[in-house]
């Protein structure tokens, strides 16, 4: 039992002073993302992406870049998203990313388009993230968009629909 207690007390204090020497990154207010899809890791480089309120309550997607493990950050703009009455009702949804093996980055958002319609969108970067094309993928969707696979043949969940009045 003493042992028990002693390991216990060893993980807690070396996790405190581990947890020390990474302090967490904060990327700012009103942020909006998606959990463990918002961001991926490889060796060093650290990948995010997440919405931020700006005036008017409205949003910009953002991509951000770190080469050494979150020390600092390279912010890019992807897209303004619009919010209405409409978005008050389904919320900005979080947008999502996928880093491929060749280093193509991959994001995935939702963005208000129409009355009580959100559509599909890709932004791709095949530069690292300095740019992004985007491109329509599907209208009509009703929720965030989900990354079901882990490899190169990227799936997507999410579901279609619309509210109407």
């Amino acid at each position: 039992m003493i042992k028990k207690i002693f390991f216990v007390l060893f993980v807690l204090i070396a996790v405190k002073l581990i947890s020390q020497f990474n302090p967490s990154v904060s990327i700012g207010e009103n942020i909006i993302f998606n959990g463990n899809q918002s961001y991926q890791i490889i060796d060093n480089d650290v990948y995010i992406t997440f919405a931020q309120a700006i005036a008017s309550d409205n949003y910009c997607l953002y991509f951000a870049h770190s080469q050494n493990d979150g020390q600092n950050f390279t912010f890019v703009l992807i897209d303004t998203l619009e919010t209405t009455v409409f978005s008050k009702i389904l919320p900005i949804q979080p947008p999502v990313l996928k880093i491929l093996s060749d280093g193509k980055i991959v994001i995935f958002y939702t963005k208000y388009v129409s009355q009580n319609n959100y559509s599909l969108f890709q932004a791709v970067s095949e530069n690292g993230g300095q740019t992004f094309s985007r491109e329509l993928i599907e209208e009509n969707i009703f929720s965030s968009p989900q990354i079901v696979t882990t490899d190169d043949n990227l799936n997507l969940l999410y579901n279609s629909g619309r509210l109407e009045n």
